[in-house]
């Protein structure tokens, strides 16, 4: 495997875990998490919504080093 491959691996990743955490509220997903708590809540969330979203970016960076640069740039420029 190349490298550009893992980039789209964990990207992938990176959004599973983001959306069981921000959307499914999975919060034991999260490392010292304590249901007791709820101010943590909100952190977790945020935890959540930026592992989806850089999950998202990172797939995309992956999928669009394995395309030609023309079709990459096309993609990204739609997308924005």
């Amino acid at each position: 495997m190349t490298d550009q491959r893992y980039d789209t691996i964990v990207g992938v990743a990176l959004i599973m875990f983001g959306y069981e955490i921000y959307f499914s509220q999975k919060y034991s997903l999260i490392n010292g998490f304590e249901e007791d708590y709820t101010e943590d809540e909100i952190l977790c969330q945020k935890v959540g919504l930026v592992e989806f979203v850089l999950g998202i970016v990172l797939a995309l960076v992956g999928i669009c080093r394995n395309h030609n640069k023309e079709i990459a740039l096309r993609f990204v420029s739609v997308g924005i």
